[in-house]
């Protein structure tokens, strides 16, 4: 006999299955019903611990490798099979097992290295002007966030967008990169590097919710802490009518706040962009305040000023929120629901990338909204604007925004 048919009968003896016949059908092609070994090559292919080629066929007069031997003897193994005999094929083959085992805890550990998550978004966004034509807008986006760990300081960081967006008058469709980052966890400090998001820290993304090209080192100190930031930002990314397309410039910003989970919040700022205001250097301050009543109930507002140039339309220079919001929808809890009320006025200059859906750069007035988890990770979303541009004698804005957002 040759040795691939000696190691089925050996294993066949190990897991039981040799003294009697077995009812399932062989699924090898190359084993007829009255071979000697058809039993015991049925039972360990039913039972997964052998599988053949990937043509459908045994190949039994074929000599195995002690590699191949090794894997069935692993199967063997994992099926809970105890026995002197097992126990001597362990021990014969325990180098080739070892290195079964390295090869397969390498790739486990690889596959957990890679973490994915994403959603799937619809918005819907309803301009009235008065005087112009209505802006509807609806676009459907794609997100993929992997992140991948390094070691144990460092992870890879990314989001990819897909964007469907159809307009009134043509059919717009990208694929980018919206931002790719390495973070690295040290004590109290961490440092990102790369394509940033930039969230703002303290007060309710009135400043910033959107991407700077280069380096940020936060400082975790729990009642006290600072974010520095520096680097590249695309201006046509926050205005293109306003700042043209391609229109990239230097920034740098720090960041002091208290700790978001109290009863009482605050947080200083100050902003450096050249080329933001006329080609003037933008010098933006910035202050907030927040108060807990209950952990339902918060109240927040902002303020920020553009010092710099000081011939700039005087409306679009400064900036401030007031906000009362009463709970919010949790993303993993359906129905869970957040409603707020709020007062906007963002002046061009003295704003960056709000992270608003509802109010706009340039325009002052209320903003209600509210927001349902419709089901376990399905968070919708519904807001309306009305207010006026911060320029006399513009017209009224009424804004209509709705959101479905599909998380995996």
């Amino acid at each position: 006999m040759k040795k691939s048919l000696v190691s089925t009968l050996t294993i066949a003896l190990v897991v039981g299955a040799a003294s009697t016949t077995f009812a399932a059908a062989n699924p090898f092609s190359d084993v007829p019903a009255d071979h000697w070994a058809y039993d015991s090559i049925a039972k360990l292919a039913a039972e997964g611990v052998v599988d053949g080629y990937g043509d459908g066929t045994y190949r039994g007069e074929q000599e195995i490798t002690r590699y191949e031997m090794a894997q069935m003897v692993a199967r063997a193994m994992a099926k809970n099979a105890k026995s002197a005999d097992l126990d001597k094929l362990a021990a014969e083959f325990a180098d080739e097992l070892d290195s079964l085992g390295v090869r397969v805890a390498a790739l486990e550990k690889k596959v957990d290295n890679v973490k994915w998550q994403g959603e799937l978004k619809y918005e819907y966004s309803n301009n009235r002007i008065k005087g112009e034509p209505k802006e509807t807008e609806n676009k459907l986006i794609l997100r993929l966030e992997p992140e991948m760990t390094v070691n144990k300081n460092w992870t890879i960081k990314a989001r990819m967008d897909y964007e469907g967006n159809t307009k009134t008058s043509e059919d717009v469709n990208t694929v980018k990169v919206d931002r790719m980052w390495a973070e690295g966890e040290y004590g109290k400090f961490t440092v990102k590097l790369g394509k940033i998001q930039y969230d703002s820290s303290f007060d309710g993304g009135m400043m910033w919710d959107g991407r700077v090209t280069g380096a940020q080192v936060f400082y975790n100190g729990g009642n006290v802490n600072a974010a520095v930031s520096a680097g590249r930002v695309n201006l046509s990314d926050i205005d293109e009518d306003a700042f043209g397309a391609g229109n990239t410039t230097n920034y740098m910003g720090i960041e002091v706040f208290g700790d978001q989970e109290k009863k009482l919040t605050w947080g200083v700022g100050y902003h450096h962009i050249k080329g933001f205001d006329k080609n003037e250097k933008a010098k933006i301050i910035e202050g907030g305040l927040g108060y807990n009543f209950t952990d339902k109930l918060v109240l927040s507002g902002a303020y920020a000023r553009n010092t710099g140039n000081k011939n700039e339309e005087k409306k679009e220079r400064d900036a401030y929120t007031v906000e009362l919001k009463y709970r919010g929808a949790e993303q993993d809890k359906a129905g869970s629901y957040g409603v707020w009320a709020a007062y906007r006025k963002l002046g061009k200059y003295a704003v960056i990338a709000p992270t608003y859906d509802g109010a706009q750069r340039g325009y002052h007035g209320f903003e209600v909204g509210t927001e349902v988890a419709l089901g376990k990770n399905i968070v919708g979303n519904l807001i309306y604007f009305q207010g006026n541009a911060n320029k006399s004698g513009d017209p009224k804005l009424n804004r209509i925004f709705g959101s479905v957002e599909f998380f995996f």
